[in-house]
C-alpha cells in the first residue's frame, strides 16, 4: 500500500470517527433540553419522587444512617464497582466512609 492511500484510509476514519462524535453529542444536547424543557410538565407523585431521591442524597452526605435504614428495604442489594453487598454493610459503609 503506498503512502497516499494510507493517509486517505486514515482520514477516512478520522472523519468517520468525528462524525460519530458529533451525533453523540447531538443526542446529548436534544436529551438535555428535553428534560429541562419549561413545557413538561411534573406530576405530584414525580415531584414526590423527586424530592424523596434529593433527600437520600442529601442523608448519604450527611451520614445520616437511620433515615437511610428505613429508606432502604431489608433484602436490598448494593451494587458498585468495588463489589456487592446487603443493607447494613452499605449503611456502615455510608456511616464510617470506608470503600467497600
Amino acid at each position: 500500500m503506498n503512502n497516499s492511500k494510507r493517509i486517505n484510509t486514515g482520514m477516512k476514519a478520522s472523519i468517520f470517527g468525528l462524525f460519530f462524535c458529533g451525533i453523540g453529542l447531538l443526542s446529548s444536547f436534544a436529551q438535555i433540553s428535553k428534560a429541562t424543557s419549561s413545557t413538561t410538565k411534573t406530576s405530584k407523585a414525580e415531584q414526590e419522587i423527586i424530592d424523596l431521591s434529593k433527600q437520600k442524597w442529601q442523608w448519604m452526605a450527611d451520614k445520616n444512617v437511620d433515615k437511610l435504614a428505613v429508606l432502604f428495604h431489608d433484602e436490598s442489594k448494593f451494587v458498585h464497582m468495588s463489589g456487592t453487598w446487603k443493607k447494613d454493610e452499605e449503611l456502615d459503609i455510608i456511616k464510617t466512609g470506608r470503600n467497600g
